[in-house]
């Protein structure tokens, strides 16, 4: 983990989730936990060393744990209370991000489902009135 040498909270907070694939990893662990092959495959291209050099770095600081999944000796990995935390972050960028995403995906952008999870909710996070439940409908691909 590269450091700024500035004794500045957002200095710090990018030393620990400022490097390229941090913030995916941990969104992908903000939709659910997941082991070492889910989160290969659920980040198209991350090569395998450079995910597990990142779950490494944020395992050290406090992000990430990992845990016995339910069977045998399979290993998950899941955000700590303090790196869940990084929701109301990420919902926010998602936020900001609202004027990129108007033109719709290149050609080559991979999508999942899954992180309408997450993004759905920060869009409409305090923008609808709901009084009671409410069913929203997507699809997806052709």
């Amino acid at each position: 983990m590269r450091s700024y040498d500035q004794y500045c909270g957002l200095a710090r907070s990018l030393e620990i989730v400022g490097d390229r694939w941090n913030l995916l990893i941990v969104r992908e662990l903000l939709i659910e936990p997941a082991r070492y092959r889910d989160l290969i495959d659920h980040l198209p291209g991350i090569a395998t060393n450079m995910l597990a050099d990142r779950l490494r770095d944020l395992e050290a600081a406090g992000v990430v744990e990992r845990r016995l999944a339910g069977e045998g000796s399979a290993v998950e990995y899941i955000l700590t209370p303090w790196g869940a935390q990084l929701r109301q972050p990420i919902e926010s960028l998602l936020r900001w991000s609202t004027p990129l995403m108007i033109s719709g995906p290149a050609g080559d952008d991979s999508f999942r489902p899954e992180w309408l999870t997450l993004a759905v909710p920060a869009l409409l996070n305090g923008r609808v009135k709901v009084r009671s439940a409410v069913t929203i409908g997507l699809v997806v691909g052709d």
